[in-house]
């Protein structure tokens, strides 16, 4: 493992870490879920998630504006794979 791959893994399990137990679970049933999904809404979700990341922090902001129902910040800006 590489260098930035280490503090990458190390990054995300501190993450982890200080997260409550609530919710760990919930990011546990939504990846339970996400697997269970058929391929293609995967890769539909995939496609979305890359077309949000890349929006600037701005654009980002007034999307959540503009629904302010939906999931908030997730546990990591990388890709949810």
């Amino acid at each position: 493992m590489t260098a930035q791959e280490q503090q990458r893994v190390q990054s995300r399990m501190k993450q982890w870490a200080n997260l409550k137990p609530e919710q760990r679970a919930e990011i546990r049933e939504r990846y339970k879920k996400l697997r269970e999904m058929p391929p293609q809404k995967r890769d539909e979700i995939r496609r979305k998630w890359r077309e949000y990341d890349a929006l600037t922090e701005e654009e980002k902001h007034t999307l959540r504006k503009a629904h302010p129902g939906r999931p908030g910040k997730s546990v990591s800006s990388q890709d949810p794979d």
